[in-house]
């Protein structure tokens, strides 16, 4: 008997072993909600108007910022002059000035690494969590994001990309995240407002003791 974390994770241990696939469970990856206690202060109206990316983690290659995010959104920006969204970049990297001297003449804002409540601060003041990985295990950034009733653009290589709604999981490639960004400034504040809450509610089916619940039901079978 063997139990995977996610959907994704359970479809690649089957191929990757051979193994049968109703011998595989699926539990969650559940998040405790206690370490995310930033409370919001602003209405979901108000994070729609923010018209804002926030893209959290550490930078390297594997995380999709540069490519595609960052240069998805200079084309976008580029091809739409009258553009209102920008993007939030919460992390760091060692070559952190070379990103913001490349993209200075676009809305782009660089934190740098930041942690507890000025994370949480930045990410409250966004409209979306972007997570552009190439190649990703999980990405907790969308549990907690989620607690927060932020909705989550997803790359379908993220294994979190179960915590989202299916029209905001994207390829990691530039001409996907332009779609996307339309897509996105395009959005009406009411389907905005029904991603957040389906946000907070993903999130809710990945708590902790929902993780424990379906342990137990594992291996009880």
């Amino acid at each position: 008997k063997t139990w995977a974390y996610s959907n994704a994770t359970k479809g690649y241990m089957v191929n990757k072993f051979n193994l049968d696939e109703s011998s595989v469970f699926t539990g969650l990856q559940g998040y405790p909600s206690e370490l995310v206690k930033y409370k919001s202060t602003n209405s979901l109206e108000l994070r729609y108007s923010k018209n804002s990316l926030v893209f959290v983690g550490y930078i390297d290659h594997r995380k999709g910022l540069e490519y595609p995010l960052l240069s998805a959104f200079k084309n976008y920006s580029n091809a739409n002059k009258e553009t209102k969204l920008s993007v939030n970049v919460i992390g760091g990297c060692n070559y952190l000035e070379r990103l913001r001297k490349t993209y200075a003449n676009y809305n782009v804002n660089f934190y740098g690494h930041l942690d507890g409540e000025q994370k949480y601060a930045v990410i409250d003041e966004s409209s979306f969590l972007v997570l552009p990985s190439h190649d990703d295990p999980w990405g907790w950034v969308v549990n907690e994001a989620s607690l927060l009733s932020l909705p989550c653009v997803v790359s379908k290589n993220a294994m979190s990309n179960e915590m989202t709604a299916s029209e905001l999981i994207v390829a990691p490639t530039t001409v996907e995240f332009e779609k996307i960004f339309k897509k996105l400034e395009k959005m009406s504040m009411h389907d905005y407002i029904t991603l957040s809450r389906n946000a907070k509610f993903l999130s809710e089916q990945h708590s902790l003791s929902k993780t424990i619940e379906s342990f137990h039901r594992i291996i009880s079978i």
